[in-house]
């Protein structure tokens, strides 16, 4: 009876260990008198004193059975133990293959993080979420590989400014936020543009302006702070003879047939296709049919001259001109863009504007020089035009109905 009780023991002892998985398979032969243990771990001896191997048995693994004889009960419990045992250390493997395995994976989390972020970037909160226009920048960049490509021959300090970047930001808090991400050192902001110093970074600005392109970075991009100089003085025109004359085989050249069409009766000087400047754009893009329907006052039309500056107190423009970001023309070339777009008709002074009653805004971002003007001021006049104030809060009406920019640089 005794016996009997054993091997049931045995036998529950060995099927719980199987389906924990943690033991040799193990099941009651048809024979009530006999164990059949089939052995699927190598961990698990038994004497071969206590044991016989089935040559008979189909399975391609081993066969041990365990013999019903006093003995055979002997080795049916030490068998059971031995099994605990082995159950015991592979459970412990186990436990600690997964440790390991998950320290592994942090690892591996850690070093991927690591190659995202060059050495000296400290990089978002992991809960940041860029905002819809640095995501809409970044997709920009993304799809423009080629600007890369292009930046990579230009010169530091002579094409960019030397360790600035710029970027837009929602507040000042968010644009300091960013400057820290980079290891750097917010130098201003100013309607929503803030500018970065990188002097005291481990990080150059080529290599935070390639991570612009990186798509998958959770990092608003940044980019170089561009230099801009006016575009060197145009030639003095020459006799409006030279390019228009009777014997001209260009119809459009023909004064006659080129005003022939016009009636309206301004009697500025330079209308006039005999004067040393004649204004012959006017005849070329249809500005007089234009006269016809309005000379920019219809609708209040305003003009942002995005330049030098303008003169406000021009006979030419004088009445017309509110100063935005920066001051007055100290350099000219601003004035005479504003005069191509709004100068007074019929004063019997000069030329005529395409648009003679249009309003002008003033924006200043060359010196009067007309030289080493960077992109943070263009960009910052555009904003400010567009309806953003200094603070960065967007008011939500422009100032303008159209921005112009003259703007130029090296070939």
């Amino acid at each position: 009876m005794y016996q009997k009780k054993i091997k049931q023991l045995t036998a529950a002892v060995l099927c719980a260990a199987m389906v924990m998985n943690q033991a040799p398979t193990a099941y009651a032969a048809v024979d009530s008198e006999e164990f059949l243990v089939i052995e699927n771990s190598s961990e698990t001896e038994l004497s071969q004193d206590s044991v016989s191997f089935d040559e008979t048995s189909n399975d391609t693994s081993e066969d041990i059975v365990v013999e019903d004889t006093d003995s055979s009960d002997d080795a049916s419990i030490e068998a059971s133990e031995v099994t605990e045992d082995s159950s015991s250390e592979d459970s412990s493997t186990d436990s600690d293959e997964i440790s390991i395995s998950y320290e592994a994976s942090q690892d591996v989390a850690e070093d991927t993080k690591a190659s995202e972020l060059p050495e000296g970037i400290e990089g978002m909160p992991e809960d940041y979420v860029l905002t819809s226009e640095e995501s809409e920048l970044k997709q920009n960049l993304v799809a423009n590989t080629e600007a890369l490509e292009m930046f990579s021959a230009l010169t530091e300090g002579v094409d960019y400014i030397s360790d600035q970047v710029i970027c837009v930001a929602e507040t000042e808090e968010h644009a300091a936020q960013i400057a820290a991400a980079y290891s750097g050192e917010l130098l201003s902001y100013e309607y929503g543009v803030a500018v970065i110093d990188l002097s005291g970074s481990a990080v150059d600005v080529a290599t935070a302006y390639s991570l612009a392109f990186e798509k998958d970075l959770n990092l608003p991009a940044v980019e170089p702070n561009f230099i801009y100089h006016l575009i060197d003085e145009v030639a003095p025109q020459k006799d409006a003879g030279a390019f228009f004359s009777e014997d001209s085989d260009d119809e459009s050249a023909d004064f006659e047939s080129a005003n022939a069409w016009w009636d309206i009766d301004f009697n500025d000087e330079f209308l006039d296709p005999s004067s040393q400047y004649y204004q012959w754009h006017h005849d070329m893009i249809g500005t007089y049919d234009a006269w016809k329907i309005s000379t920019g006052d219809l609708h209040n039309i305003t003009v942002a001259v995005i330049d030098s500056g303008v003169q406000s107190n021009h006979p030419e423009l004088s009445g017309r001109v509110k100063l935005g970001v920066g001051g007055n023309d100290g350099d000219g070339h601003g004035t005479h863009i504003a005069g191509i777009i709004a100068a007074a008709a019929n004063n019997k002074v000069g030329g005529a504007g395409i648009a003679p009653n249009a309003n002008i805004i003033s924006c200043q971002v060359f010196d009067a020089n007309g030289d080493l003007i960077a992109d943070d001021a263009i960009l910052k006049s555009i904003r400010y035009v567009a309806g953003i104030e200094s603070s960065g809060t967007d008011t939500g009406k422009a100032r303008a109905d159209i921005i112009n920019l003259s703007l130029g640089g090296p070939a």
